[in-house]
């Protein structure tokens, strides 16, 4: 339905009104209050299916005559998901008899797509290295020499807005 605010409406029981939301890109009646008492508030629901900026108006009416608010607007993004935690990860874990350079893997992935920066810690070594996923869907991988002992590792998996970090996993190096 589109508003057309023409004249020859009935006009309403004093004090109520009817009040229309408008799509302003297209005209089209978002939704409606009818018989609302004037000095009260009116609301309705906006189903909106895909990111942009969307720009609405009022349209009020007493039966006889027409008001018409500013245009007001607002920009809808989707909602982040945050990425999966990391798994599947190289050397698994507990895993003895590894020579001194590894490369460390984890599969990581994130829903949205995003591309993932992956950070590589080692508890006592702290942050060694970084690896994108581009897409959000692969193995990370970083290349490191450790002397021999066992050393406790984790991946962060990041995506620029929520981070989500693995399990702790441990492997040895003879």
């Amino acid at each position: 339905d589109q508003i057309m605010g023409g004249g020859g409406e009935q006009a309403k029981e004093s004090g109520y009104l009817d009040v229309y939301f408008v799509d302003v890109k297209n005209g089209d009646v978002i939704g409606q209050s009818i018989d609302v008492l004037s000095g009260s508030s009116a609301s309705c629901e906006w189903s909106i299916e895909q990111e942009g900026t969307y720009q609405w108006m009022v349209a009020i009416t007493d039966g006889e005559y027409w008001t018409y608010s500013d245009t007001y607007s607002f920009t809808y993004t989707e909602p982040n998901t945050a990425p999966d935690t990391p798994h599947s990860p190289y050397p698994s874990d507990g895993q003895t008899g590894l020579p001194n350079t590894i490369d460390l893997k984890a599969y990581c992935y994130d829903a949205d797509g995003d591309d993932l920066s992956v950070g590589f810690h080692v508890i006592g070594l702290g942050h060694i290295g970084s690896y994108t996923v581009v897409g959000g869907n692969d193995f990370a991988m970083f290349t490191h020499s450790f002397a021999p002992g066992t050393y406790e590792w984790y991946v962060i998996s990041s995506d620029g807005i929520a981070s989500t970090q693995s399990p702790v996993w441990t492997f040895h190096v003879s």
